[in-house]
């Protein structure tokens, strides 16, 4: 991350988003080849930096846990693919709803979107006309059914000033169709 740091900014900090911290640690994984399950042997015998093999899920749903200042609930969510949205809960009126399990609540939007490659997440308050907060993930590097992304990882809930709003557990969680992946093409670049 300091290499990344001097290379690409005056001021040596470059680095300060979480969703660059999650690209870089993404880049690390593609190096050490941990994504495609190989040995440190393997991995050490293994040349050059590996492409991606890119890969579709079905994204059923956003959930939002310890959300706990109600001024501070987005009232929508909205999927980024190359600057463009392909998805709006509020155009599809899915959501958000209140769910309760194991004396937890959550906040849940339903997607239902296939997606792939980078998506960005944005969260929005639809009364200000303003993004809460947003996260970047690649969807090959989604392992299991679901990911949790916490608080640290979130852009604009990340920061210390934001916990009193929404908690020192939140999270937001990305859930899956467990019955959708679909390997697209053999590999292609990831593209930082």
């Amino acid at each position: 991350m300091g290499f990344f740091g001097i290379v690409r900014t005056e001021n040596g900090v470059g680095v300060t988003n979480p969703c660059q911290i999650k690209y870089i640690r993404y880049y690390e994984q593609l190096v050490k080849r941990q994504f495609l399950g190989l040995t440190e042997s393997e991995i050490s015998s293994t040349p050059g930096v590996p492409d991606v093999p890119l890969v579709e899920r079905k994204l059923n749903k956003v959930r939002l846990a310890a959300c706990k200042d109600l001024a501070f609930r987005p009232a929508s969510v909205a999927l980024y693919k190359c600057g463009r949205r392909i998805f709006h809960s509020k155009e599809t009126g899915k959501g958000p709803f209140v769910s309760k399990e194991q004396d937890k609540e959550f906040l849940d939007f339903w997607c239902e979107k296939t997606v792939s490659g980078d998506v960005k997440v944005e969260f929005l308050d639809e009364v200000k006309g303003e993004t809460l907060f947003s996260f970047w993930f690649h969807v090959t590097f989604v392992s299991g059914n679901s990911q949790r992304v916490p608080r640290k990882e979130i852009d604009g809930a990340h920061k210390d000033k934001h916990k009193a709003k929404v908690g020192e557990d939140f999270s937001a969680h990305l859930v899956f169709d467990p019955d959708h992946r679909v390997f697209l093409s053999a590999e292609v670049p990831l593209s930082l």
